[in-house]
């Protein structure tokens, strides 16, 4: 069962629509809003080509948080994902290959997202205009960072003290 406040549709012509239920709690309204606003300006940029969803959730859930920062709820995931990343020891099932992250995935993907750009922005930055360009998250991984899946996992994990995390 979907249980999600908001989505953006977005469709292979470039048109996006976004919905979203209005939230009692004005903070956790704003941070929807801007999350699925993110996802539309990330479709609509450079080419209406998809992004994988760990690169689309986390870039999206890094915009909302840092816009609407204060919310209890995403800052206890994102304060316990690394204590949780510790102990399972990877980022989970699909995280790098599902169509869509599992909800549990998500603060992960942020932090993932924060790690790379604070690492260095414009690599992070190739890394979106390649995919954007028609090249596989796999492929321009190899080309921006000259790693692979488990490679990034395992740096990821470095950053947070966790040794060989996987993916």
């Amino acid at each position: 069962k979907d249980q999600s406040v908001g989505k953006c549709h977005c469709a292979s012509d470039g048109k996006v629509l976004v919905t979203f239920f209005r939230q009692p709690q004005e903070k956790n309204f704003a941070h929807v809003l801007v999350h699925e606003t993110a996802h539309g300006f990330l479709h609509r940029y450079r080419a209406p080509v998809s992004i994988a969803s760990w690169l689309n959730e986390g870039l999206a859930d890094t915009i909302a948080s840092e816009m609407v920062p204060g919310q209890d709820d995403w800052d206890y995931a994102y304060k316990q994902a690394p204590a949780n990343l510790r102990k399972a020891g990877s980022l989970g099932m699909g995280f790098f290959t599902s169509r869509q992250i599992e909800g549990d995935q998500y603060p992960y993907a942020c932090l993932m997202t924060r790690w790379l750009i604070r690492s260095n922005a414009k690599l992070y930055v190739q890394l979106i205009n390649s995919v954007k360009d028609g090249v596989s998250v796999e492929e321009s991984l190899k080309r921006v960072y000259r790693t692979d899946y488990a490679g990034l996992a395992a740096a990821f994990g470095q950053s947070l003290g966790i040794r060989n995390l996987r993916p």
